[in-house]
């Protein structure tokens, strides 16, 4: 998905107080096709030093993971484990790779302010596999 190819996000959270304001990439993943895999990498960028939230989500129960990673204006190569991400409110654990259908990069008001406009790039994401231990 993506690879190869830059995607951009031009985001503007909406102001005043925190009400679930948020803007997200998403990119389809085909449902099972996550079992194969460990982990993601991607390159990325921002117009400002950011924290963007990479997850993944369970298209039936709604549920997410997620880790949350630095992005600066300087693009750089991120990796982001599977078994690395977190259970986003009543989420199980450990994920149901297979169940997934969808990755994400969230920027919302748990990590910038609420009014903040700018740009996410992201590019070169990858699917890896990390050899067992």
């Amino acid at each position: 998905p993506w690879e190869g190819e830059g995607v951009a996000l031009a985001y503007a959270l909406g102001r005043g107080g925190r009400a679930g304001q948020y803007a997200a990439l998403v990119r389809g993943v085909g449902q099972g096709s996550l079992s194969r895999w460990t982990r993601l990498t991607f390159r990325a960028a921002a117009d400002a030093p950011m924290r963007v939230s990479v997850q993944v989500r369970d298209p039936r129960s709604g549920a997410r993971w997620g880790r949350s990673v630095v992005v600066d204006p300087r693009p750089q190569n991120l990796l982001v484990g599977f078994a690395d991400m977190a259970a986003l409110g009543e989420a199980p654990v450990p994920i149901p790779l297979g169940d997934i259908d969808s990755l994400l990069f969230v920027v919302d008001t748990t990590n910038t302010p609420t009014g903040r406009r700018g740009t996410l790039w992201i590019d070169d994401l990858r699917l890896e596999r990390t050899a067992a231990r």
